[in-house]
């Protein structure tokens, strides 16, 4: 894909602007994605897309109205302006709504490298097959998929912002399985960066492999409490819920959040500071958010304790404090806003010696089909081990175990996490183009688990 470049964005941005008898937001997203998808051992699926979106927002005197087109010439992008301003003439005032973000300076951020740009099929098709190689020696069958993109993100208001990053990333992700049992066994293992020539693709898959073998002739175990090592992506399935229910102004706002009302109150364990950073992470993240406002690093808990969340322009001036860089700008609610690069402050053990810890415990790889909405504002949350979930006792993991359930209050178990891994790892978003999660693994003694998951969980 070839970039578009800044200038001729900032040239159609004017074009608009100044025909615009109203303030005006405009967001362009330009992303080439290339997907190799492998099952049963076999690639599936190894397709390109170019989308282009561009979104206009205008407003006056809370009157909003906004419209979105792929169409990016003066004719289309006029087109949408007509229609933001009719839907504006007949949208019901947002008390508060705040004009657009001024002119601003940002950061530097090397979000875009030339060897993920130039990355193409047959490159991830060779991930693939080799991936698929490697489950061959254990008689694994593999699935997965491996990604690249490449893109630019451009955000212009008619108070001066003129916006513009290049972006590049990848991901992958494996499981391995055998097949040859009832209830296969499986092993996962993902990685996600902006550069692929760093990347230990050879490694990720292997890990994946090693599980599924560890994870054969599963016994069943009784659900209850068991003190566990969660893996990185284990501990990212519930951040990243936490995330959702917890860390907006709007759900504040709305009396949703844990944090609500508990701002300088301890409300997790001492070994949780979770920090939304768009430059301290592995993958760094984008200097500016949807709205064009510059992104501040935001300490949302301290040691245990509740400091911030996170603002988009319209949360923020309802509170009259300063958005803080993370709104989502025209395509979305003014209200909404969410932390996307969420990293967690390492500890000072291996997952080795977490294990090493625990006289009867579980090692657990990931969660899925986690649920945060049952009690938001205790933070209860229920989902499934899965791909690789194993018993540990004096310190050694004996034997596989079956799938359980969990459910637990994360603001309680959180208080119970006695050791945190001393490295951190990047793990995929659904918005991993431009962020992601920097997540440790942890120790949490007494983790409930509530039920078995039942044969092909």
């Amino acid at each position: 894909m070839e970039l578009t470049g800044q200038q001729n964005y900032f040239e159609l941005a004017d074009d608009v602007i100044k025909k615009c008898d109203a303030d005006c937001e405009m967001t362009f997203m330009h992303t080439g994605h290339g997907l190799t998808r492998l099952a049963n051992s076999v690639i599936h699926q190894n397709i390109y897309t170019d989308e282009t979106r561009i979104t206009i927002r205008v407003s006056r005197d809370g009157h909003i109205g906004t419209s979105s087109t792929n169409l990016m010439t003066p004719e289309g992008l006029l087109d949408t302006l007509m229609n933001a301003l009719e839907i504006m003439k007949t949208s019901e005032p947002l008390e508060g709504f705040p004009e657009p973000a001024s002119k601003a300076e940002y950061k530097k951020a090397d979000t875009f490298v030339d060897a993920t740009a130039a990355w193409g099929p047959d490159d991830r098709a060779k991930i693939a097959r080799d991936a698929i190689a490697r489950g061959k020696e254990d008689n694994l069958i593999l699935a997965g998929a491996v990604e690249s993109t490449v893109g630019e993100i451009a955000v212009a208001t008619s108070n001066g912002v003129r916006a513009y990053q290049p972006i590049t990333g990848f991901a992958c992700n494996f499981v391995a399985m055998d097949d040859q049992q009832d209830d296969p066994p499986s092993g996962f293992a993902a990685m996600t960066g902006r550069d692929v020539a760093s990347a230990d693709f050879r490694g990720t898959y292997d890990r994946a492999c090693r599980k599924a073998v560890l994870s054969r002739n599963p016994v069943e175990v009784e659900p209850g409490k068991y003190d566990v090592v969660l893996e990185a992506h284990a501990f990212t399935e519930l951040v990243e819920w936490f995330n959702y229910i917890s860390l907006s102004a709007k759900s504040v706002q709305d009396g949703q959040s844990p944090m609500a009302g508990h701002f300088g109150d301890k409300i997790t364990g001492d070994m949780i500071t979770m920090i939304d950073d768009a430059y301290g992470s592995h993958v760094t993240g984008l200097p500016f958010d949807m709205e064009g406002v510059p992104r501040q690093e935001v300490t949302l808990i301290d040691h245990g304790v509740a400091k911030a969340v996170v603002h988009s322009r319209f949360t923020a001036a309802k509170e009259g404090v300063k958005p803080t860089g993370h709104g989502f700008g025209p395509g979305s609610m003014p209200s909404d806003a969410i932390p996307l690069n969420v990293r967690l402050v390492p500890g000072e053990h291996t997952l080795d010696e977490m294990v090493k810890m625990l006289d009867n415990g579980i090692q657990v790889t990931r969660f899925h089909y986690v649920n945060g909405l049952l009690d938001t504002r205790k933070a209860v949350m229920t989902g499934m081990t899965r791909d690789g979930t194993w018993l540990i006792e004096n310190g050694e993991i004996k034997h596989a175990i079956k799938n359980l359930r969990f459910t637990d209050s994360m603001l309680e178990a959180w208080k119970r996490i006695d050791a945190v891994e001393k490295e951190t790892h990047p793990c995929a978003a659904w918005w991993s183009a431009i962020g992601s999660y920097d997540i440790p693994g942890v120790l949490i003694r007494d983790f409930m688990f509530t039920g078995k998951t039942g044969k092909g969980s």
